[in-house]
């Protein structure tokens, strides 16, 4: 649905007479204010937690426009914004508290120092906002790492209303907060966490929209010491695969699609269909 905006005007004047014991007598009208609706459009989608800047115009005869006093209610919220005086030649832009989903029936109303009014009404229809949704690419449930290397913290968050760059995400390490990078177009987010000492850790990631919903993906790590777990003489910093004891940087290169010695290149050194590399 659309946020809708048809609006109205009703105006009520106010009047003085006086008079002068037997003499001539006068009467003095104070004109009333008028007020006209510029935005927001039939075009704007609303949703729950926006700030919507409601533009108007206000003209009085007798009155300099900075002394009228323009308010805005709603019927679910009350009070929308605080009461403000118009520009000097009567533009309005007020800018509302954020709003609540349903149906609102507005009345933004102008005053003079006297007392003379005029009112405009209009309904917008503010959609409820869904929660966002946080999902971990790294480091994975149950995932084994070390204590001598950086651990990268991956994710992405998503959103119906509200595009990456405008939720606000970051990261939780066994209760310690970190700062993470803002999302992309796509949602995804990352920060790089120092080494973590050995033992078990809880990584969480966090996002919060536009609305003030949350969500949180959460994952158990096991950080293990750096060493040589396999048996075949190379720690973890050098050994590329430290849970195979015939792969490390001593052993020698085979054509079978993996990086036996730990240099980044798979079968170097093998031309394929040859008799050593069928």
């Amino acid at each position: 649905m659309l946020g809708r905006g048809r609006w109205t005007a009703i105006v009520y004047g106010a009047g003085l007479a006086q008079g002068c014991g037997g003499g001539a007598s006068f009467v003095s009208v104070n004109e009333a204010p008028s007020i006209g609706f510029v935005g927001p459009t039939v075009d704007d989608v609303l949703v729950e937690g926006d700030r919507v800047v409601l533009e108007a115009w206000v003209e009085d005869e007798t009155t300099p426009a900075g002394d009228l006093v323009v308010s805005v209610v709603s019927t679910i919220q009350g009070p929308l914004a605080d009461p403000m005086h118009p520009a000097a030649d009567g533009a309005v832009f007020l800018r509302t508290d954020p709003l609540l989903a349903g149906e609102h029936a507005l009345t933004v109303a102008v005053s003079d120092p006297m007392g003379a009014t005029a009112a405009a009404y209009a309904t917008l229809t503010v959609l409820a906002s869904t929660p966002p949704v946080a999902t971990l690419l790294s480091p994975l449930p149950g995932g084994l790492y070390y204590d001598a290397l950086d651990l990268l913290l991956e994710g992405v968050v998503a959103d119906g209303e509200s595009a990456g760059p405008d939720l606000v995400a970051w990261w939780d390490v066994d209760g310690n907060a970190y700062d993470s990078s803002v999302p992309d177009g796509e949602g995804r987010t990352w920060f790089l966490l120092p080494p973590l000492t050995a033992g078990d850790h809880s990584v969480r990631l966090w996002v919060i929209d536009e609305a003030g919903q949350t969500d949180v993906a959460e994952a158990g790590i096991r950080v293990l010491p750096c060493a040589d777990l396999d048996g075949d003489g190379a720690d973890c910093h050098s050994d590329c695969d430290d849970s195979d004891p015939f792969v490390g940087p001593s052993t020698s290169e085979a054509c079978n699609g993996i990086d036996d010695d730990c240099d980044g290149d798979v079968d170097e050194g093998f031309l394929p269909g040859s008799p050593d590399c069928p």
